[in-house]
């Protein structure tokens, strides 16, 4: 009966594990997907997208697109508005990653990847693993710009 019951908890461990990788998998697809159709409109419209982009969420409300240039100036930010205009190069986590030049490094050889850092979590006010997916875009006026949509999680692709 022990052995019975070991069994069936080894079973439940693994569906359950299971569910999660394939929620965590399900919720990088939607950033993903949500940043594609975030560069769509930003390569067809330029900044005439941002205001549309500065109401889109997703991820049950808690996700949003960020659009910084290739120098690192933050151009849209929809809940953190005093980025915008802003130099991000000193932009630093919890752990003194510079995140957004190792987006803007990596997005000079990769048009779409995943970056990892620790942000402070809105919900819990604590420090939490983040991942951050990001897509080069050429907007009407030449200018690239990237395309950002992040999520707290381990689970990057």
């Amino acid at each position: 009966m022990k052995t019975l019951r070991i069994s069936t908890l080894a079973a439940l461990l693994v569906v359950m594990s299971t569910l999660s990788l394939e929620a965590a998998s399900d919720t990088a697809q939607e950033v993903m997907t949500m940043v594609e159709k975030a560069a769509k409109l930003v390569e067809t419209k330029g900044e005439a997208a941002f205001e549309e982009l500065r109401t889109l969420r997703f991820l049950d409300g808690e996700g949003y697109v960020v659009v910084s240039d290739m120098h690192q100036i933050c151009l849209l930010n929809p809940i953190a508005e005093s980025f915008e205009g802003k130099d991000m190069t000193t932009l630093q986590d919890a752990t003194g990653v510079f995140f957004v030049t190792e987006m803007t490094t990596k997005a000079q050889t990769q048009d779409t990847g995943w970056i990892s850092y620790t942000w402070i979590h809105p919900s819990t006010q604590k420090t939490a693993p983040k991942c951050l997916y990001y897509q080069k875009a050429t907007m009407p006026d030449g200018r690239t710009v990237l395309v950002q949509a992040g999520f707290y999680g381990t689970d990057c692709q």
